[in-house]
């Protein structure tokens, strides 16, 4: 039987834009609270969800820059692409609305998926690290 070592206990890492992505779904979450409670009144009326897809996607694009990849994720860039296609429907920025621009939605996750079918797939470590 083999001589199993010990692990040795890893120091915990923060990831600021986990933080910070974390304290903002706190916020947001505790705003939707409050507006379905009535607190003191306070009501959200402005559309928030592309807001939420925003801001997740640029705290995953500030770990791709933190980190050593040579892109940004797919998640984010996603994630940033519907967020603003909500933005713009929501606010009716040029003019448009989502009965307009859904078929922009589909071609947008269309080309995610075919991109993402094309990339290579890392099945573990290359040649050259063992």
């Amino acid at each position: 039987m083999d001589h199993l070592e010990p692990l040795e206990p890893r120091a915990p890492s923060c990831s600021p834009s986990r933080l910070f992505l974390g304290l903002v779904i706190l916020i947001v979450a505790t705003g939707f609270l409050a507006d379905r409670h009535e607190w003191s009144g306070f009501r959200l009326n402005l559309p928030i969800w592309p807001w939420i897809l925003v801001l997740i996607g640029l705290a995953k694009m500030g770990e791709w820059r933190a980190g050593d990849r040579p892109y940004p994720s797919r998640a984010a860039i996603v994630l940033l692409f519907f967020g603003v296609w909500g933005l713009v429907n929501e606010y009716r920025m040029f003019g448009v609305s989502y009965d307009r621009t859904w078929p922009i939605a589909l071609i947008g996750l269309g080309v995610f998926l075919v991109l993402r079918s094309l990339s290579p797939v890392a099945n573990g470590p290359s040649a050259d690290e063992q």
